[in-house]
């Protein structure tokens, strides 16, 4: 007893010569604290940060299985901001734990990042997966079928079938994507796109090609039975590899009341024209609804191709695509591949020429396109007025100056235009390669339009142009690669060539194209 007295002694008075106390709590503990302590990383990749508050040295400890995360710096003395970034995930929502220790002291971290599989919702915040996209179409558009609202869906490229610059005018390019940039059942294509900034390529700007990393936004569609994006510009390059150009979401179109009824006196305006397509449907390029043909006034809001710049071979074409759009109203309505005046294809030299705020009269079928899209029906309709000028030949009208039909289709007595629409006026067709047809037979006719003339088709040595029997008539046969003399190839240098105003004879077999255009077989007429 005296011994373990003895030690108790000693030992209390080691304590008290150290000045210690071992049972002292009011002395602050240096410690650390992190914020915030939850994170989350886009889904499209990117980077946030963490602040570490302390005088210590510290360390992060990162699992192994996070090798997507990068973390910098992984260590250092007191107070300090880590960077925590990560690469697009195009898998599944992925999660990591980071240790912050200093000293005995250990906050844990937690990293987040939504992936494309089980997260996606088609927002900028979270856009779908290329197959993702894919499956979403297919369970909620019906064929023919476009959403109203834009989605977003990123995906790698795998496949570039027309890029910016190979879409000519147009400023587009149409592309292939997927989630790891293989090709797959599962791809997306992204249709007739637009460049970054929702605007048409330029010269200068980077070319699509297979490997980049994309994101595009705009609405989807089910064309027949391939998801895609609309068409036309609609839909846009969001993010390109490391570049993102935010667009601000237009609000939806304005269109004001609906004023006219079609005719030459009182025509339609946009809000009109917009009224009378949006029920229509479309399937396909070869089967939708119209109605018309109707007069449609407005001012022109903006010009995809004017008279004197359409075609790749000059101005063989003779048409126009623009917008139209009401005065104080944004809703617009597309006039797509208007003729010019008295429904002839423009030449060189005519005026006046598209200028934007011109206040325009057209006359056309009208259509719905792709069910999205308001739009004159292409090649059926013409100018009827720009500003103050009506151009010569006057306005043949929807009905047009109408011919009786006459001859019967032989070389002696060769048909007319309107005895050729009467004999395939109630032939069917179902497709390019199902249809009914008759003939051959002779037909007589003026060149009233030239698609593609002889010396423009290169290597196939045809010309497509339509005939009709009067200056401005109503009625027109479509003469489709058409040969040349004898039945042969057009070959350089010869001639005469069809013009417009020419008085030709065609021989060929014919037929009614999509039950309402009456034409030849393709290749095997001839003039």
């Amino acid at each position: 007893m005296k011994l373990r007295n003895l030690f108790l002694t000693a030992v209390a008075g080691i304590l008290a010569f150290c000045g210690c106390d071992l049972f002292e709590t009011d002395k602050p503990m240096l410690g650390i604290t992190v914020e915030p302590d939850q994170v989350e990383i886009a889904r499209i990749g990117g980077g946030c940060s963490i602040e570490i508050k302390t005088d210590q040295a510290w360390t992060i400890t990162i699992p192994r299985e996070a090798d997507w995360l990068l973390v910098a710096p992984e260590s250092g003395t007191g107070s300090a901001m880590v960077n925590l970034d990560a690469q697009a995930n195009n898998g599944k929502l992925r999660s990591a734990t980071l240790i912050v220790k200093a000293g005995y002291d250990m906050v844990p971290v937690t990293v987040t990042q939504p992936g494309g599989i089980d997260s996606g919702d088609g927002s900028k915040e979270h856009p779908f997966t290329a197959s993702e996209a894919r499956v979403w179409v297919n369970n909620n558009l019906a064929s023919g079928e476009t959403t109203k609202t834009n989605y977003y869906v990123s995906g790698i490229v795998h496949k570039v079938q027309t890029t910016f610059e190979g879409s000519g005018t147009y400023g587009n390019a149409t592309f292939f994507i997927s989630d790891d940039g293989q090709a797959s059942q599962e791809d997306f294509e992204c249709y007739q796109v637009y460049y970054l900034g929702h605007r048409q390529w330029k010269s200068g700007d980077k070319e699509i090609a297979v490997g980049d990393n994309v994101i595009v936004c705009g609405p989807l569609t089910l064309y027949n039975t391939t998801p895609e994006t609309a068409g036309k510009g609609a839909a846009y390059l969001y993010k390109l590899n490391d570049e993102i150009v935010e667009v601000d979401e237009p609000d939806t179109p304005i269109a004001g009341e609906p004023k006219g009824d079609g005719s030459a006196a009182d025509p339609f305006n946009v809000a009109a024209a917009l009224d009378a397509v949006k029920n229509l449907t479309w399937t396909s390029n070869d089967t939708y609804d119209k109605v018309g043909p109707y007069y449609v006034v407005g001012k022109v809001a903006s010009i995809k191709e004017n008279f004197d710049a359409v075609g790749s071979n000059g101005n063989q074409y003779g048409n126009a695509t623009f917008d139209i759009v009401d005065e104080g109203s944004t809703a617009t309505f597309t006039c797509y591949r208007v003729k010019y005046f008295g429904n002839k294809a423009w030449k060189t030299g005519d005026a006046p020429l598209l200028a934007v705020g011109d206040e325009v009269v057209i006359c056309s079928e009208l259509m719905n396109y792709r069910g999205n899209t308001p739009e004159t029906v292409s090649n059926s309709g013409y100018m009827i007025r720009i500003n103050e000028s009506t151009g010569e030949g006057g306005d043949p009208g929807p009905g047009g100056e109408t011919v009786e039909p006459s001859g019967d289709g032989t070389q002696n007595s060769p048909f007319n235009v309107a005895a050729a629409a009467e004999a395939v006026k109630n032939l069917t067709w179902t497709s390019t390669t199902d249809y009914q047809k008759v003939g051959p037979h002779y037909v007589k006719g003026k060149v009233s339009a030239i698609s593609q003339n002889f010396d423009a088709s290169g290597e196939y040595g045809n010309a497509t142009f339509d005939l009709v029997d009067v200056d401005g008539g109503s009625t027109k046969l479509t003469c489709y690669r058409i040969l040349y003399f004898e039945g042969k190839k057009y070959t350089a240098g010869q001639a005469p060539l069809p013009a417009v105003g020419s008085e030709v004879i065609i021989y060929s077999e014919l037929m009614n194209y999509r039950g309402n255009t009456p034409e030849t077989v393709a290749n095997v007429g001839y003039v």
